[in-house]
């Protein structure tokens, strides 16, 4: 006996690593729609490294798969008991029909290190948001970098590498770097930041940054 039933219909939010994996892997199987906020992918672990070198951003800037659509969700109804399909709303009016729907929005982060997602953007303006970014970065005579994990380390190697010399100062609450990773490895990023110039203050706290904080 043959069956004529539909393929089930889902929607996936957030076009990141997650959102896009997930699209992938389902299609094969369900008539997939993907959801991104912004209208560009972004390989966000080289956020850092376009900040120093701006010219980077042009490979960690793609387009989204054919088909995505651009929006953002405001609100999910569920699916009824009685089989009837869930709506995603996004916030020009549209609404998105499915039967399963994957959250894959992912986290936020302070400007410039993730886009600011109030307002409009476009892989010209995100690339032009790094490159004023690294246009401060260059001018500045000092800088100061709060916070001893992973992105306060990289970003304190980036511009050291990126502008051997720069007065550059890296202050972390914890008594030691990357307090979640091996003590090793810890004592590897000091002496490797320290070893070019990078002040490192362990075991403190900004209480007041001044005029210009």
């Amino acid at each position: 006996m043959v069956t004529n039933q539909r393929k089930r219909k889902v929607v996936v939010i957030g076009g990141s690593f997650a959102g896009r994996r997930a699209a992938r892997l389902i299609r094969p199987h369900c008539e997939v729609t993907l959801v991104d906020a912004k209208g560009f992918f972004e390989y966000t672990p080289s956020a850092l490294r376009c900040m120093v070198h701006p010219e980077h951003a042009a490979k960690t800037l793609l387009p989204h798969p054919q088909g995505t659509v651009i929006g953002t969700a405001t609100s999910i109804t569920p699916p009824t008991d009685d089989g009837g399909q869930g709506q995603v709303a996004l916030s020009d009016g549209r609404q998105l029909a499915f039967d399963y729907c994957v959250i894959a929005t992912g986290s936020s982060y302070t400007s410039p290190i993730k886009p600011d997602m109030t307002i409009p953007l476009s892989p010209s303006s995100r690339a032009a948001q790094f490159a004023a970014e690294g246009q401060k970065l260059a001018a500045a005579e000092a800088v100061v970098v709060v916070g001893g994990g992973t992105v306060g380390v990289e970003l304190a190697a980036e511009i050291v590498g990126r502008w051997p010399g720069k007065n550059v100062t890296l202050v972390a609450s914890q008594e030691r770097l990357l307090e979640r990773m091996p003590s090793g490895v810890s004592q590897y990023c000091l002496k490797w930041l320290t070893a070019r110039g990078v002040q490192v203050v362990l075991g403190e706290r900004i209480e007041d940054w001044g005029e210009r904080g």
